[in-house]
């Protein structure tokens, strides 16, 4: 009878997975605003900065810094 193998349980999204997907989660949420003509909160468009800096650090693709037209 083969021997029967327990899957380990399920970990984490890697970190720079979960940053990335936060940075476009942001930069979706500056072009809705964008789109209604709303003022884009300053702590969205720091927090983008912060984590383009953290992923280009780390070596990963980064999104273009917000530059609001």
């Amino acid at each position: 009878m083969p021997e029967v193998i327990e899957k380990p349980p399920l970990g984490l999204r890697p970190r720079w997975i979960a940053t990335g997907q936060r940075a476009e989660e942001i930069v979706a949420a500056i072009t809705r605003y964008n789109d209604a003509k709303k003022e884009v909160p300053k702590e969205w468009r720091e927090e983008l900065a912060e984590l383009n800096t953290w992923l280009e650090a780390e070596g990963y693709n980064t999104y273009a810094p917000y530059e609001p037209k």
